[in-house]
């Protein structure tokens, strides 16, 4: 929790998002999220945690609820943030599919 909030204040002036793991914080998730966590990371309502498989994804539903409890929206989004989909760090083409791809969440 201390290291989001220093991450936080760091880069407060920089487009930084924060991602926590809910399957390995499930009892403390809302409280990253006050503390400045902004991103569950990859979490999939379809394949197990590659990298923890003991820890099991919470359910969209249970994201949404402990994302919506905090006061915050879950909302999916692309593996690019959208502070970066632009022309400075994507070339025309990239550019092109991820803003169609965005135009659809």
């Amino acid at each position: 929790m201390k290291a989001v909030l220093v991450g936080k204040l760091i880069f407060a002036d920089t487009p930084v998002s924060i991602q926590i793991p809910p399957n390995l914080n499930y009892d403390t998730a809302q409280v990253f999220l006050i503390c400045g966590a902004d991103d569950w990371g990859g979490v999939s309502p379809v394949s197990i945690d590659y990298v923890n498989p003991t820890s099991p994804w919470p359910t969209l539903d249970e994201l949404k609820k402990i994302t919506e409890n905090s006061g915050y929206k879950l909302k999916e989004r692309l593996c690019i943030y959208d502070d970066y989909i632009n022309s400075q760090w994507l070339n025309d083409e990239l550019l092109k599919k991820a803003l169609n791809l965005a135009e659809h969440l």
